[in-house]
Protein backbone atom coordinates (compact mmCIF):
# COMPACT_ATOMS: atom_id res chain seq x y z
CA UNK A 1 0.00 0.00 0.00
CA UNK A 2 1.27 3.21 -1.09
CA UNK A 3 0.20 7.19 -0.41
CA UNK A 4 -1.64 8.45 -3.49
CA UNK A 5 0.64 9.91 -5.85
CA UNK A 6 -0.55 13.41 -8.83
CA UNK A 7 1.40 14.69 -11.69
CA UNK A 8 -0.19 18.22 -10.84
CA UNK A 9 -1.68 19.77 -8.20
CA UNK A 10 -4.63 20.40 -10.05
CA UNK A 11 -5.10 16.01 -10.10
CA UNK A 12 -4.96 16.43 -6.62
CA UNK A 13 -7.26 19.72 -6.12
CA UNK A 14 -9.74 17.79 -8.17
CA UNK A 15 -9.39 14.46 -6.22
CA UNK A 16 -9.99 16.63 -2.86
CA UNK A 17 -13.37 18.40 -4.16
CA UNK A 18 -14.44 14.68 -3.78
CA UNK A 19 -13.91 13.96 -0.52
CA UNK A 20 -16.16 14.11 2.22
CA UNK A 21 -17.28 17.42 3.83
CA UNK A 22 -15.78 18.35 6.73
CA UNK A 23 -12.63 16.42 5.81
CA UNK A 24 -8.93 18.99 5.92
CA UNK A 25 -7.42 18.18 2.91
CA UNK A 26 -4.79 20.01 1.42
CA UNK A 27 -2.27 19.06 -1.87
CA UNK A 28 1.92 18.64 -0.45
CA UNK A 29 4.27 18.19 -2.61
CA UNK A 30 6.46 15.69 -1.96
CA UNK A 31 9.95 13.70 -3.29
CA UNK A 32 9.31 10.72 -4.16
CA UNK A 33 11.31 9.56 -7.51
CA UNK A 34 10.35 6.07 -7.39
CA UNK A 35 6.62 6.91 -7.87
CA UNK A 36 5.21 6.67 -11.31
CA UNK A 37 3.49 10.02 -11.18
CA UNK A 38 6.92 11.65 -10.60
CA UNK A 39 8.14 14.48 -12.54
CA UNK A 40 12.05 14.61 -13.92
CA UNK A 41 13.07 16.10 -10.32
CA UNK A 42 11.59 13.22 -9.01
CA UNK A 43 8.37 15.04 -7.10
CA UNK A 44 4.51 14.28 -7.14
CA UNK A 45 1.67 15.91 -5.32
CA UNK A 46 0.14 13.56 -2.20
CA UNK A 47 -3.72 15.02 0.04
CA UNK A 48 -2.71 14.99 3.28
CA UNK A 49 -6.07 15.06 5.25
CA UNK A 50 -5.99 16.50 9.54
CA UNK A 51 -9.32 15.05 11.11
CA UNK A 52 -8.55 17.81 13.87
CA UNK A 53 -6.19 20.54 14.34
CA UNK A 54 -3.81 18.24 16.95
CA UNK A 55 -3.86 15.54 15.56
CA UNK A 56 -1.32 13.21 13.44
CA UNK A 57 -1.73 14.07 9.91
CA UNK A 58 -3.22 10.86 7.33
CA UNK A 59 -2.86 10.76 3.53
CA UNK A 60 -4.65 9.47 1.07
CA UNK A 61 -3.54 6.18 -0.19
CA UNK A 62 -4.02 3.92 -3.51
CA UNK A 63 -6.71 1.83 -2.25
CA UNK A 64 -9.11 5.04 -1.45
CA UNK A 65 -8.29 5.05 2.57
CA UNK A 66 -6.84 7.10 4.12
CA UNK A 67 -4.58 6.22 6.71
Amino acid sequence: MRVQGFKTRKEAMQCIKALPVGVNARPEKEYDPKDPNADAQGHIWVISVLRDLDADKLYLCTDGHIR
